[in-house]
């Protein structure tokens, strides 16, 4: 998330108050992010939200590594 922060793309930022690495304790693991104000009044618009998404992908085609895979890890 930080590279895609850093390329623009509109999604939270990692924290710049704490190390990037996970924190990991008894098993769990915890990251933290930045705090986002938002309306939660407001209505989801479906159509610009499906825009971000194709940016998002669109982005993600310049990445200079290989993306992480997203699997449950084992190890403690």
């Amino acid at each position: 998330m930080a590279w895609l922060a850093e390329q623009g793309v509109p999604v939270v930022a990692p924290s710049p108050l704490v190390p990037r690495e996970p924190v990991r304790r008894d098993g769990f693991s915890m990251t933290c992010w930045q705090l986002v104000e938002h309306d939660t009044t407001a209505e989801p618009d479906y159509l610009d939200r499906c825009r971000l998404v194709a940016d998002l992908h669109l982005a993600l085609r310049s990445y200079p590594a290989r993306c992480p895979s997203w699997t449950r890890s084992t190890s403690g």
